[in-house]
């Protein structure tokens, strides 16, 4: 497996990202119609936003992917007025704990054909 970022897969990963920050808004804005659905909003988005971080993981099988995106959706979040300074602090703080605790070499993704 290649480990080397292409423009290709910094380009696949941005564009699902967005995918993913999309299905996410819409599974959250759905949770807002009724309050007894606000309860199952986490489970919703779990239905729903699995399907382009599945594929992003499928087609770009490099190590930081997950990292990310997971930072390009944060960064939406907050430019759009969401709370996510958690989710931003989180990511900091976990980047920091496998620079520190990891090579980056440890972190094997295995494709299932």
């Amino acid at each position: 497996m290649e480990q080397h970022w292409k423009l290709k897969d910094l380009g696949l990963t941005i564009v699902f990202s967005v995918i993913y920050f999309a299905v996410v808004l819409a599974a959250t804005i759905m949770g807002g119609i009724h309050p007894l659905l606000y309860l199952f909003v986490t489970a919703l988005i779990a239905l729903v936003a699995w399907i382009p971080y599945m594929y992003v993981m499928a087609k770009v099988p490099k190590a930081g992917v997950v990292l990310m995106m997971n930072l390009f959706v944060a960064i939406a979040f907050v430019a759009f007025g969401e709370l996510a300074n958690l989710l931003l602090g989180s990511l900091i703080a976990c980047s920091i704990f496998v620079k520190s605790f990891g090579n980056g070499s440890d972190i094997r993704i295995t494709k299932v054909s």
